[in-house]
């Protein structure tokens, strides 16, 4: 293939261009619209890592069921996305929460 011409680049730049939206446009109809990506369990040590307790209190919290996990050949895996909504379960309500939910009431 010879060199192109400055003259040339601007058409066979616009050419690429359109080649690769080609090939996007192809891809896109393997890809499914809501995919989302594969998620990989973590073990013990990365979870307790991840939520800043202790191996023991991840223990605990498994044994009475507090925490979302699975179990598969004697080990424990936990989800990163189950975990943090668990996480976010827990919110506590602040006084401003508290005073809007009163008021909400009242004027029923």
């Amino acid at each position: 293939m010879d060199t192109p011409t400055l003259e040339q680049t601007p058409k066979m730049l616009q050419s690429l261009i359109n080649r690769f939206e080609g090939f996007e446009n192809k891809l896109s109809k393997f890809i499914a619209p809501n995919h989302k990506p594969i998620e990989i369990p973590i073990g013990i040590a990365e979870a307790s890592k991840f939520l800043g307790r202790s191996n023991q209190t991840i223990y605990k919290d498994v044994q009475s069921g507090n925490i979302p996990y699975y179990k598969k050949g004697g080990k424990l895996y936990f989800l990163k996305s189950e975990l943090l909504e668990w996480v976010k379960s827990g919110k506590m309500k602040t006084s401003l929460d508290l005073s809007n939910d009163l008021d909400n009431a009242l004027s029923r």
